[in-house]
């Protein structure tokens, strides 16, 4: 039985293809595109038109910000610390720098475990100072109890933002 939440994907992906041939040269409109397609199953082309977006309008933060995104879920380090960066940049959002500088370093010592754990670090300091990251694109926290039958990554489990 097909999933609902792919019904509500091709409802979303009908809209913004109405919204593209109204204002076609939109980058927010495209963008957007990309990550519903992402959302609704379709790898290639979602990249494909982020990628795209990317190259026509290098300081837009949201194709960065969903190729980020996707990159982690992917477990595409190496691509997620790149993104994250241009992200970062973009808007000057130094929560989300300092954060991606953290995950490299970690990444670099220790692999996906260490970009893992120095994410959380990362995360943990931003709401002690109470300040949130503007980004806030993951929540990360080691998995213990009945987490560990989720699904997880060295001990750590990923949990998307909505």
């Amino acid at each position: 039985m097909p999933s609902p939440f792919l019904a509500d994907f091709a409802i979303s992906l009908d809209q913004i293809n109405q919204a593209q041939e109204l204002d076609p040269s939109s980058p927010a409109i495209l963008a957007d595109k990309g990550i519903l397609l992402c959302k609704a199953g379709k790898k290639e082309e979602d990249i494909e038109v982020l990628k795209e977006v990317e190259r026509s309008y290098p300081d837009f933060r949201s194709p960065h910000q969903y190729l980020m995104l996707i990159s982690f879920s992917l477990r595409d380090y190496p691509i997620y610390l790149t993104e994250g960066a241009k992200a970062a940049q973009a808007v000057n959002d130094v929560v989300l720098s300092d954060s991606v500088a953290l995950a490299r370093e970690g990444f670099s010592k220790d692999g996906e475990r260490g970009l893992l754990r120095n994410l959380y670090g990362a995360q943990k300091n931003t709401m002690r100072r109470g300040k949130f990251p503007a980004s806030c694109s993951l929540k990360l926290r080691p998995a213990s109890g009945w987490e560990r039958k989720m699904k997880r990554c060295n001990g750590w489990k990923m949990i998307p933002s909505p």
